[in-house]
């Protein structure tokens, strides 16, 4: 096993950052603020700053585990960065967080914003990983 590159872990956390603002924020926000029935007056009361800083360090989290699985695998090749990544959120997260929302009635359209927000996160975050290489 190799080491795992810290380097290629915090390019990974910051890419799906990065992801998840333009997904929340540009792409989806009104949709998935409609979806959750959030409005000016009623969002989040913890500081954005708390939210923000908690969302990268579980982000860093998740990108040291793949940073792991790769290291474990020093011999690569390209696709396999994506493959392995996008594996992970096709067949780990998005079930995991299917089930929660089959059990709270959450709609289909949430489902898919958020199941896309993680797939795309998972696919930069192996391309951070395959760009470090």
């Amino acid at each position: 096993m190799g080491a795992i590159d810290f380097g290629a872990v915090l390019l990974a956390a910051i890419a799906a950052f990065v992801v998840g603002s333009l997904w929340y924020g540009l792409l989806f926000g009104k949709a998935w603020r409609a979806e959750l029935g959030i409005t000016a007056g009623n969002g989040p009361k913890r500081s954005m700053g708390l939210l923000l800083g908690g969302n990268f360090i579980l982000l860093f989290a998740s990108a040291f585990m793949l940073g792991h699985m790769f290291a474990r695998n020093p011999e690569l090749k390209s696709f396999l960065y994506f493959m392995m990544a996008g594996g992970v959120a096709a067949f780990f997260i998005l079930p995991s967080l299917w089930i929660n929302y089959l059990y709270q009635g959450r709609s289909m359209c949430l489902a898919l914003i958020d199941a896309g927000y993680w797939l795309t996160a998972y696919l930069a975050m192996g391309a951070a990983f395959w760009l470090l290489r």
